[in-house]
């Protein structure tokens, strides 16, 4: 199997990239991203989630990813039930249920929250003002089992499939 390093650069040297991969990417490499932003359907889901099947190695360094833009941190913490959504195929966000996208929309807006947003409506707010820095302890909450989203049912924990 090719190092960690060459599996990276031949990843970011392909078509199976997006913004949000890209944030993975570049902090696991420790580098800053053009832009950095978190996967917003299943379709960036499933981006990420490749780039993690090609370097699983990463997953396990998911939360820097967090630590590094706090937005994150929701989807983190939900990386397992989503990715059990994704391989069970609730993927879809162009017909219903919207199960898997309605998820994540869920868990953007909490970390828009936890960035200092006031959220107006679903998907929509207002920014924090110039500066706002997200206090590390926010970060590790909102990574922690403790603020799990209440919407997880038994259906969508994560998956034993190996």
């Amino acid at each position: 199997m090719a190092s960690t390093v060459q599996r990276a650069m031949e990843w970011i040297v392909g078509r199976d990239t997006g913004t949000s991969s890209k944030t993975i990417w570049s902090v696991m490499q420790g580098v800053t991203p053009e832009h950095a932003s978190t996967p917003s359907d299943p379709d960036d889901f499933g981006r990420c989630y490749r780039l993690l099947r090609l370097i699983p190695e990463w997953r396990h360094n998911l939360r820097l990813v967090a630590l590094t833009y706090p937005q994150w941190a929701p989807l983190v913490r939900e990386w397992d039930a989503l990715t059990a959504m994704f391989e069970k195929g609730e993927r879809t966000h162009w017909q219903p249920p919207y199960v898997m996208y309605e998820r994540m929309k869920r868990l953007n807006d909490e970390g828009l929250v936890l960035c200092g947003w006031t959220m107006t409506s679903p998907g929509c707010g207002t920014g924090p003002s110039r500066g706002y820095k997200v206090p590390r302890e926010a970060i590790e909450k909102a990574l922690s089992s403790d603020a799990v989203d209440p919407v997880v049912s038994k259906e969508h924990e994560p998956s034993t499939r190996v």
